[in-house]
């Protein structure tokens, strides 16, 4: 039995056994009978939205528990504003329990890069793509404008075309883009990582010229958020949470046009006090996301299901 079929099996009982008050299930979907009220946290709805990029069982799952999770819950938490909106329009019924708690800049990024001082990158500072290689990562039609970027300027003979470095662990459905890259590997341009720890994350960051990361949906954006504390300017769809994330400290283009992500790559190149604005704005935007902002509105929500509940005054 999937762990996530059985943890819905177990989770009533466990809440019995210790009297829980509350609920909240982190994983989109809770229990459809509890002996006490829930919280269900949703971070997007690509399921609903780009189901090609979610493998078929998954899909499945999520289409038939989601919604009777929603209409069951006491409230329902997003990642983001975004987020929260798409579920409202995609739920009419619950958009009244509906409550956006951003999350915050990752931790590590903010005390690795503190000292950081903001830099020009260097003539051999790659792209970099942070990312589980997967299709709703949009990577199939980066690598195509990272190749029409190199055919353009090898062509015009302007300046040289940053390598490009993706960092991610394998995901699903990744032959498109295995088989795209098996061409571009070949050109020495381009390089895989895999899954990296912190510390060797922060090392690509640093030695980035900027984070490629046009994602066709996201719940929110933590790569934004990273690149930004370590000084990188930043490329990211101008929709949804990514949009949200990003603020007016990136630059946004439209994830469906191939022409959109080779144009913007093209600005980063040739366009550096673009990019030093960039991370002039970055530095600045990351201080907008506070994880002691994500507690207070979780605790909010908390106290209003209790207050409903004649449990708090």
């Amino acid at each position: 039995m999937p762990r996530s079929i059985s943890n819905l099996l177990y989770l009533p009982k466990l809440a019995k056994s210790i009297g829980a008050g509350l609920l909240h299930s982190l994983q989109f979907v809770a229990p459809l009978r509890l002996p006490c009220p829930s919280v269900v946290t949703v971070y997007d709805l690509g399921y609903l939205h780009f189901p090609e990029t979610v493998e078929r069982s998954r899909r499945a799952y999520y289409q038939w528990l989601v919604p009777r999770t929603l209409r069951r819950a006491s409230a329902i938490v997003t990642i983001s504003a975004s987020t929260a909106a798409d579920v409202a329009r995609s739920f009419p019924e619950v958009a009244e329990r509906v409550t956006p708690t951003p999350l915050g800049t990752p931790s590590w990024a903010l005390a690795q890069f503190a000292d950081t001082p903001l830099r020009l990158p260097g003539a051999d500072a790659p792209f970099l793509f942070v990312g589980t290689l997967e299709p709703r990562k949009n990577l199939v039609r980066v690598l195509e404008a990272y190749e029409r970027l190199l055919t353009r300027f090898g062509v015009d003979g302007r300046a040289e075309v940053p390598d490009l470095e993706l960092v991610g662990a394998k995901g699903w459905n990744d032959s498109a883009i295995r088989s795209k890259l098996r061409h571009l590997l070949g050109t020495g341009k381009v390089r895989v990582h895999d899954y990296l720890d912190r510390d060797l994350l922060a090392t690509r960051l640093a030695a980035a010229r900027a984070l490629l990361f046009p994602s066709l949906h996201e719940g929110f954006g933590f790569p934004i958020l990273e690149a930004m504390a370590a000084g990188v300017p930043v490329l990211t769809a101008d929709r949804g949470a990514t949009a949200e994330v990003a603020g007016d400290a990136a630059l946004l283009v439209d994830p469906t046009s191939e022409e959109a992500i080779v144009e913007g790559m093209e600005r980063l190149i040739c366009d550096p006090e673009l990019s030093a604005e960039l991370a002039i704005r970055g530095r600045n935007q990351i201080v907008r996301w506070s994880w002691e902002r994500t507690a207070e509105l979780t605790t909010a929500v908390y106290h209003c299901v209790f207050k409903a509940r004649g449990f708090v005054k």
